[in-house]
């Protein structure tokens, strides 16, 4: 069923510029017979929480956005449980990965079938280098959050001193909140994306290369 869809995606809604959109839910759970169910963090009640979690692929072009594909999140101890398994009819090919792991499990699964041009995804995903390094093996633009506390170099701002021996000395390591503090006013960039259901949904934005720790 999932083949059909995506060649159907690809078929009406595909373009060059396509976004592959990732993003890790949750459900709140009562019990502990649920697949995958444990306490973890639940986002749905921003907070840590009985629930399971799913980690699901969106495509969004400008004629329309769908979902494409999803995995269960199946929690170590989960995966290690025949006797849970069995009771719950979890595949033996079903093991606990990563949910990283599983976003890049369906972008190569799909991604030579349906047109993008970007992955997305929330800081879930971009706090982790790795992920963002098999994203740049692949070849993928991507556009991900990151938490505050992420360390940056800024590479278009001003080098420090040199002193006439030994390497040149780079940008030093900062957060990415002590860094966007630094920056002056006049480079942002303000923008109303949408109509929200409290008014407009409006951010502010500015261009610029980093290395990210």
């Amino acid at each position: 069923m999932v083949t059909v869809l995506v060649g159907q995606v690809a078929e009406r809604l595909g373009e060059p510029d396509g976004i592959s959109a990732f993003d890790p839910s949750s459900f709140p759970k009562r019990g502990t017979h649920s697949v995958g169910g444990k306490r973890q963090w639940c986002g749905h009640r921003g907070k840590v929480d009985n629930c399971q979690v799913g980690v699901f692929m969106g495509y969004v072009s400008h004629h329309d956005h769908v979902l494409l594909d999803f995995r269960l999140s199946l929690p170590e101890e989960w995966a290690q449980d025949e006797q849970r398994r069995q009771a719950c009819h979890v595949p033996p090919e079903v093991r606990s990965h990563t949910r990283q792991a599983q976003c890049l499990e369906m972008l190569d699964e799909w991604s030579a079938q349906v047109p993008h041009g970007w992955v997305t995804g929330d800081d879930e995903l971009g706090r982790h280098t790795r992920f963002r390094g098999e994203l740049r093996q692949r070849g993928e633009r991507y556009v991900l959050g990151v938490p505050c506390t992420t360390a940056v170099r800024d590479l278009e701002g001003p080098s420090p001193a040199y002193q006439g021996r030994g390497r040149r000395p780079k940008a030093p390591w900062q957060s990415v909140t002590a860094w966007r503090q630094a920056l002056s006013g006049h480079v942002w960039t303000h923008l109303t994306v949408r109509d929200g259901e409290k008014g407009p949904v409006e951010i502010e934005l500015v261009q610029c290369f980093v290395s990210p720790c």
